[in-house]
């Protein structure tokens, strides 16, 4: 779906940059209602406990994520040339 979004804008005259990252905002705006959508329903709870566990959740897996690279600072020195 958003591949096709993506597809429309450049059609449109969008720099494919931009279509990218609209594409990316996209996905990332459906999978973090989806996320929440799931987490409301199947746990019953209210709309502001889902967002602050889908909230949580996104941070603790971005930590994870990232963590181990930021946290090894030669790497990241060279990543982003310091």
């Amino acid at each position: 779906m958003a591949a096709f979004a993506g597809a429309l804008l450049v059609e449109a005259g969008l720099a494919m940059a931009l279509a990218e990252y609209g594409a990316l905002g996209f996905m990332a705006g459906y999978l973090l209602w989806y996320h929440w959508f799931v987490v409301r329903t199947g746990l019953g709870l209210s709309v502001l406990q889902a967002v602050l566990l889908v909230a949580l959740s996104s941070l603790v897996v971005a930590a994870f994520t990232a963590g181990p690279v930021l946290l090894d600072v030669d790497y990241f020195k060279q990543a982003v040339q310091i």
